[in-house]
């Protein structure tokens, strides 16, 4: 793929987020170190996409689908936060808090964990064209976030993740999260005890249709469910 058909980091206007602490530039992980996006790819999945260096050192992202295309290409801006579909902020959601479970995992080195404990997102608020959508192969809108770096100036500090969703629950019709939030917090419990998928207490369409939000969301993160919280019975 052509440098022109990718979504480029204009380093000018954007630097790479570092390890927090008191480490010498330098010596601190990136957010596109390795063993920082080997966990956070599998944390977020497709919400967020990979950070990449072309042959000059000039970074970049990048998302492959089932069929090997780069959807970053193809997804768009929203042009506001109304925009993002419910169900994308319940993923995000559903990844944070998986994300928080993984702080204080011994298996995963400190200064990942520094960087998962402080870990940032581009400011909707200031920042909104780092927020896009897209559809996969199934015509679904999903988020896709450009992550990772903060700006240059003022208007491009990230902030933290938690505060970022805040900002985006707030804009959006968040009925179908609010409903979501009990089926969620079933899904995240059933994760870390590595227990059967609630199939829910109600034959109401309602709950048929939360309950299959809930079921999207353990699919959609099933790798991590499996290597962090034990596999699927």
């Amino acid at each position: 793929m052509s440098a022109n058909e990718r979504i480029s980091v204009d380093i000018q206007r954007y630097h790479i987020l570092e390890e927090p602490g008191l480490k010498p530039p330098g010596q601190r992980l990136t957010y596109a170190s390795p063993s920082v996006q080997d966990i956070v790819g599998q944390i977020f999945g497709d919400l967020l996409p990979n950070i990449l260096y072309d042959d000059e050192g000039r970074p970049y992202y990048e998302m492959l689908d089932e069929s090997g295309k780069d959807v970053c290409v193809r997804s768009r801006s929203v042009s506001s936060i109304e925009d993002i579909p419910p169900e994308e902020l319940l993923a995000l959601e559903v990844a944070l808090e998986y994300l928080h479970g993984l702080v204080s995992e011994p298996t995963i080195a400190i200064e990942v964990r520094r960087i998962l404990a402080d870990f940032q997102l581009p400011d909707p608020e200031t920042n909104l064209d780092r927020y896009r959508l897209y559809e996969n192969e199934q015509g679904e809108k999903r988020l896709l976030v450009l992550w990772g770096f903060r700006g240059t100036r003022n208007a491009g500090l990230p902030m933290l993740a938690t505060a970022a969703l805040s900002i985006l629950k707030t804009r959006v019709d968040t009925a179908t999260v609010r409903e979501a939030a009990i089926r969620q917090a079933q899904l995240i419990e059933m994760a870390r005890s590595g227990g059967h998928f609630p199939d829910g207490g109600s034959d109401s369409a309602r709950d048929s249709s939360l309950a299959s939000a809930a079921h999207k969301m353990w699919e959609r993160f099933s790798s991590v469910t499996h290597k962090f919280f034990g596999p699927r019975k």
